[in-house]
């Protein structure tokens, strides 16, 4: 298997993340987040696709590609992996991680 790392910089707290495809999307797969001093071992579980994108509400069309949008429990992250469980070649064009912003 192969797996995508984002490295944020430093511990942020996650909002939503969007999923770009320029055609299929991945029937199968989880979004996971650890912390700084968090080896990948410890990561969470943040989302995850069992059966193909669930929540018909989270999928539009931008421009002839297809958006998956995720949001889940508010957690503070510095990395996010998301790693394919099925095998269908897919063209991810974009990975968007959006945060949660303070009021202020």
């Amino acid at each position: 298997g192969y797996w995508i790392d984002i490295d944020l910089g430093r511990d942020r707290p996650l909002g939503q993340i969007q999923l770009v495809f320029d055609g299929p999307v991945w029937k199968q797969f989880r979004i996971l987040t650890y912390k700084t001093a968090q080896s990948p071992a410890d990561s969470l579980v943040w989302s995850e696709e069992s059966n193909g994108p669930a929540n018909s509400g989270a999928t539009e069309t931008e421009g002839g590609k297809t958006v998956l949008s995720y949001s889940a429990r508010t957690v503070r992250s510095r990395f996010v992996r998301i790693v394919p469980l099925s095998r269908e070649p897919v063209k991810l064009a974009e990975i968007r991680v959006i945060p949660i912003r303070s009021a202020g």
